[in-house]
């Protein structure tokens, strides 16, 4: 019965490991992204922006209107599309795609005013989703969304903030500026 005592004190006291501690960062300041740009023609600028969908395997048209298009992207990196803070040293998307498995899908739609001064206004929306948990974060270009997670490591703020890193506008405006 002694050997039973003290076999249990050993596990008890070499078996229990300190918790991780985690500590989330959000991120380090909201980027307000430029996503309008001056153009001349309405119809040309559609033609333009037809042709670059068209032309580059990240997008697909979804729909075409009057005053706006509306194409999905194909995210390659979830890194380089949003930004969602930090959680100890990794990145908040690594580590919920770590622990969770996650995945990002982005719509983009691109508004024409053709008012006095006619411009172009591109905004992509995101759901990025942990698949085990179902956690979705559904947030725009220069709309960044703060969610309240499920149950979040003992003393840490439940709340978690996502926004676009700006990439993905950058990288569409720059297509058109140079088609």
């Amino acid at each position: 019965m002694k050997k039973f005592i003290y076999l249990c004190w050993i596990f008890l006291l070499f078996g229990c490991s300190p918790a991780e501690k985690n500590s989330y960062v959000p991120p380090l300041k909201f980027i307000n992204i430029s996503n309008e740009i001056n153009i001349d023609k309405k119809e040309k600028s559609f033609r333009k922006i037809k042709s670059i969908i068209s032309d580059n395997e990240k997008y697909k048209l979804k729909s075409n209107q009057q005053d706006s298009i509306d194409f999905d992207i194909k995210i390659i990196d979830i890194d380089y599309a949003i930004d969602c803070g930090q959680m100890n040293d990794e990145r908040y998307v690594d580590y919920i795609k770590r622990i969770f498995d996650s995945s990002l899908t982005a719509t983009g739609k691109v508004k024409i005013d053709h008012h006095a001064n006619p411009k172009l206004e591109l905004v992509i929306f995101y759901d990025f989703i942990s698949l085990e948990t179902g956690t979705r974060w559904r947030f725009s270009t220069n709309k960044p969304k703060e969610i309240l997670v499920g149950n979040p490591a003992y003393g840490l703020d439940p709340y978690r903030v996502c926004q676009s890193s700006g990439n993905l506008e950058k990288e569409f405006l720059n297509y058109l500026s140079n088609k």
